[in-house]
């Protein structure tokens, strides 16, 4: 399916992967060597929950960062 709006939401059938278009280039996003399917209309739960970062939420996230900033 070829990207054509901004916001329009995407997910990998495969792997789980999710994303929303920010900028319009144009062309067809794949994942896993296949298509992505557009989920618009249906809320992403990965854009509503947050990211994980390496299998931990940003809070935890900027929690390991506010203590790296401490110690220096």
């Amino acid at each position: 399916m070829v990207v054509k709006e901004i916001n329009e939401k995407y997910k990998c059938s495969i792997c789980g992967n999710e994303i929303m278009v920010i900028k319009v280039g144009g062309g067809t996003l794949v994942c896993c060597g296949e298509n992505m399917e557009m989920t618009s209309g249906k809320e992403s739960s990965a854009l509503e929950e947050g990211f994980e970062v390496n299998g931990e939420d940003n809070e935890e996230k900027e929690d390991y960062e506010k203590d790296e900033e401490e110690e220096t």
